[in-house]
């Protein structure tokens, strides 16, 4: 982990750091938006025993469409494996691409390769367990640069954006924020990292229902659901 923090701190001359501003009134055309979405049935199995299989379910798939409500104005392309969340994504007008098998990152590349040949220049990659996002046009980029929006603890990516002709190889799993910063020193692309509170926080352990950090917006659908989730099992979330 040292190692690791030697690496980023070595490179802040060259990566540039932002905080998620972006450039709203940038040209959208040629952006793509992709997420990856698990069969809700197998999602969230961290949270088990303290959830059970339908809440489990449940919560993924609300989360899931609150990532799409707020991705406008990009088309955007669910990528998954199963029948029932490819009903559910194109009952929300999105688009489905079926990688059955695949895995995520074999999956995600799948889906940038196919955006690259419908003509899209650019291709943003969301998990879909951001309750916070709010929306995605800060990483419209027209300089080939690599966009990176890690999670709170700097481990994992929660948001990519990446040019879809530059073969990018994609690292998802434990530590994939700092091997994607290596993936485009491996291309010569340069970086902007996101650090966006706003996009830091997905769910995925017990304490991420116990006190999810703000920013909190307490009409937000998916604010509600984990606070119901909250209070109906006070033995599992105590206070």
């Amino acid at each position: 982990m040292g190692d690791q923090k030697d690496y980023l701190s070595a490179k802040t001359d060259k990566h540039d750091v932002g905080v998620g501003l972006g450039m709203v009134g940038a040209d959208m055309i040629g952006v793509g938006m992709i997420v990856p979405v698990k069969a809700f049935a197998h999602a969230k199995q961290r949270l088990a025993p303290q959830l059970s299989q339908s809440e489990r379910a449940d919560l993924a798939r609300s989360m899931a469409t609150h990532v799409i409500s707020v991705a406008a104005p990009f088309e955007v392309f669910v990528v998954c494996d199963d029948d029932e969340v490819a009903r559910w994504a194109k009952g929300l007008g999105t688009e489905v691409l079926m990688c059955t098998g695949a895995g995520l990152n074999p999956a995600v590349a799948q889906g940038v390769e196919h955006l690259r040949h419908l003509g899209f220049r650019q291709a943003i990659v969301a998990h879909g367990d951001l309750p916070f996002a709010s929306g995605f046009t800060q990483f419209i980029d027209d300089e080939r640069c690599v966009g990176i929006a890690p999670d709170r603890w700097e481990n994992g990516t929660n948001v990519l954006s990446v040019p879809t002709d530059c073969s990018f190889e994609f690292k998802y799993g434990p530590g994939s924020f700092h091997r994607h910063i290596q993936e485009t020193d491996r291309l010569g692309l340069p970086a902007k990292i996101y650090r966006d509170s706003a996009l830091a926080f997905d769910v995925d352990l017990p304490r991420d229902l116990i006190d999810p950090p703000g920013p909190q917006d307490a009409g937000s659908p998916n604010m509600l659901e984990l606070a119901e989730l909250n209070q109906d099992h006070p033995r599992y979330f105590p206070n």
